[in-house]
């Protein structure tokens, strides 16, 4: 898995899903890190306090919800 720090807002964007609804176009460089371990991001959330972003991390995944949806329809 391939997550996107933001240092400077303490959010967790999750590099499948990110994009501008995440605000990723207005983080500056050096606030960003990319890790691809997951033993970094549980660090980062249960000591550090940073949070997992709701759109690209959590159960709001614009475009995913709605594929689902239509699929269970037909």
């Amino acid at each position: 898995m391939n997550y996107m720090i933001d240092h400077k807002n303490k959010m967790i964007h999750n590099g499948r899903f990110a994009g501008d609804y995440c605000g990723l176009s207005q983080i500056e460089d050096n606030d960003k890190e990319h890790v691809s371990t997951q033993s970094t991001v549980d660090m980062l959330v249960n000591t550090k306090d940073y949070e997992k972003c709701s759109y690209c991390c959590g159960s709001f995944i614009p475009g995913f919800i709605q594929s689902v949806t239509e699929s269970k329809t037909e």
